[in-house]
């Protein structure tokens, strides 16, 4: 393909090319990872779906592949996902099994792929390493995760 990709099936995550960009985003993450052919992606259930595009180049990505949307934490790579699909219907869809109201709900992100899911909730906390859209968009900023983000939020909700 002309884009560096990764698929992440399960257990399984591999790219179709080792370039440096997916070097660098995999060392950011703590992830070595290992390159296959793409037709592995047959061979399995897809959870995850990332091209390593550039901002201003996503749109290539959501031109060719209809019924798809793409999302972004980084300027790495962006995710692509059903059209259909995202955080926000994912944490509505186990609200909605669990009877719990939404207003209810507290989500926790740090990137603009988790703001359709702070749509779908009463409370939404931006962990204190987010990028600024997401910090603006919540309605509390926590510690970064590294600084217990999520911890020292439960506590000053009363939740612990």
């Amino acid at each position: 393909g002309r884009y560096d990709s990764l698929c992440m099936q399960g257990e399984n995550s591999f790219v179709n090319r080792l370039s440096e960009r997916v070097v660098t985003a995999g060392n950011n993450a703590g992830i070595v990872y290992h390159e296959e052919p793409f037709e592995h992606a047959f061979d399995a259930p897809v959870y995850q779906f990332c091209a390593f595009v550039d901002p201003a180049d996503e749109h290539i990505v959501t031109d060719a592949v209809s019924h798809s949307l793409t999302t972004r934490w980084c300027d790495l790579f962006c995710d692509i996902i059903p059209a259909n699909g995202g955080k926000d219907l994912g944490v509505a869809a186990t609200l909605e099994r669990l009877g719990i109201d939404a207003s209810e709900a507290i989500a926790f992100g740090d990137g603009e792929n988790d703001l359709s899911m702070f749509a779908a909730v009463g409370t939404s906390v931006a962990m204190g390493n987010a990028q600024d859209t997401v910090k603006d968009a919540a309605s509390y900023v926590t510690t970064a995760v590294d600084d217990d983000g999520i911890y020292n939020a439960a506590k000053h909700f009363g939740l612990l």
